[in-house]
């Protein structure tokens, strides 16, 4: 799974925050899916984003890459795996793996 970050006057852990929060609430608004196929995979980004805000350590992401503290307009694929075990952040020419 891809999800698309933007860092404008936010950090990635921001971001993230923000993604898993508004993705979470489409989630519970009723009738907002119109098929068990976007529901299922609205779910999985929710389980994806909530991965990586609960293991990624963002304090030495935003040291050790100032893409990513936010203080720049930055654009940022996330790329989940299914088994979560190789999260990987894509900006611009950068691929920082997570675990």
């Amino acid at each position: 799974m891809k999800i698309e970050l933007k860092l404008n006057q936010h950090c990635i852990e921001t971001a993230a925050k923000k993604a898993y929060e508004h993705s979470l609430s489409k989630c519970l608004k009723k009738n907002h899916c119109a098929s068990v196929e976007e529901l299922i995979l609205l779910e999985t980004r929710i389980d994806g984003l909530k991965y990586f805000l609960e293991h990624a350590d963002f304090r030495f992401l935003r040291s050790q890459h100032p893409e990513l503290n936010g203080f720049s307009v930055a654009n940022v694929i996330l790329v989940i795996p299914h088994n979560k075990d190789a999260i990987t952040i894509r900006c611009d020419t950068l691929i920082i793996n997570i675990f």
